[in-house]
């Protein structure tokens, strides 16, 4: 069975030292985590789900369902797509993403006025 780390990493078309950078460890460690050589600490597990928006059981391989049924993303056409602009946003510097969010603030004020 492939790992569900393993899959999320290489649906992103991430190495394992680029997903270790987003999640502060190393390589070597993700490397461990998807052949399932070594406990995942909670900290881990916790920064995983996070960065890949999914459950800690969907990545502990106890459920298939990637989201719980109270997220709010629930009911969007393409949460996915919700999911990747956050990941390029998480990247941007502290101004690119301020001046994003404006750019988006005006955008929202646009098609309301329409």
């Amino acid at each position: 069975m492939e790992s569900n780390i393993r899959l999320l990493r290489t649906e992103r078309k991430l190495k394992q030292s680029q997903l270790g950078d987003q999640i502060g460890i190393s390589q070597q460690a993700v490397s461990r985590l998807e052949k399932d050589s070594t406990a995942m600490t909670a900290d881990t597990l916790v920064r995983l789900a996070a960065y890949f928006g999914v459950t800690c059981d969907y990545l502990l391989g106890v459920s298939e369902k990637r989201r719980g049924d109270g997220n709010p993303l629930q009911h969007m056409k393409d949460p996915d797509k919700f999911y990747e602009l956050y990941h390029v946003y998480s990247r941007l510097s502290e101004r690119d993403q301020k001046l994003l969010f404006h750019m988006g603030k005006i955008m929202e004020h646009t098609t309301e006025a329409q």
